[in-house]
């Protein structure tokens, strides 16, 4: 009986250590991605931070009036790679580069071709939106929402693939690459809503979404050495 109790207190031992050890991994991991996660939801809405500072409230307005429908769309390619994070993980983990770079086509396929539709969509309806709702300007709003969508339109080819670097096991590098696109993005508004205003915010956050795909493909290349992944008979 003695025995039985004092091999029952070592394993509960065990266990509690365990679960220490596990907790501790995850809050390590979770807090070298906590850059990634407080500028993901605040990247879309730089623009519009930086316009307050240099335009007066009617022009925001009419700039946010069209990023409502930025930000809907965008919605799409961003669905796409939620969906797609599970199925990263495994080929990443096992450095099967043959079929992640054929999962990763049919995504981008579907991602890219869903939210071109999309896009041509928004495009078409919007002058008929702006009409039934009486707003002024019409040629600067669609003007803007041309420029915001280009970008869109680049970046969903990019989108499924975003958070490689996090479902890899990098989460200080998947950070370091959102805090750079980040801080690109505030810069370009920086340098180009004084001179442009709402169009210079346009451009800069559709530069910034174009340029995210290179940057993400740039990290993800330096982050892991692919070469060697081809040694791996999984990966032939």
């Amino acid at each position: 009986f003695l025995l039985k109790h004092k091999s029952s207190l070592i394993q509960k031992r065990v266990e509690k250590l365990r679960l220490k050890a596990w907790m501790r991994r995850h809050w390590i991991f979770g807090m070298k991605s906590l850059g990634q996660n407080l500028l993901t939801e605040t990247f879309i809405r730089i623009d519009i931070l930086v316009l307050t500072l240099f335009t007066d409230d009617k022009a925001i307005g009419i700039y946010s009036f069209v990023a409502f429908f930025f930000e809907g769309i965008f919605q799409i390619p961003y669905l796409f790679r939620v969906l797609t994070n599970p199925t990263l993980v495994p080929l990443v983990k096992k450095k099967n580069i043959r079929l992640l770079f054929s999962e990763l086509k049919k995504v981008v396929f579907l991602s890219s071709s869903i939210t071109l539709v999309a896009i041509t969509s928004a495009i078409v309806l919007f002058p008929h939106i702006k009409c039934f709702l009486g707003l002024e300007n019409d040629l600067l709003s669609r003007q803007l929402l041309w420029i915001l969508l280009t970008g869109l339109g680049v970046h969903s080819f990019f989108s499924p693939f975003d958070n490689i670097l996090l479902q890899g096991g990098k989460p200080a590098t998947q950070s370091l690459y959102m805090s750079v696109i980040a801080g690109l993005n505030v810069f370009l508004n920086f340098m180009l809503v004084p001179k442009f205003g709402l169009m210079g915010a346009a451009l800069a956050t559709s530069l910034s979404f174009s340029l995210s795909g290179p940057v993400v493909i740039l990290f993800f290349y330096y982050s892991f050495d692919l070469k060697a992944w081809a040694k791996f008979k999984n990966a032939i």
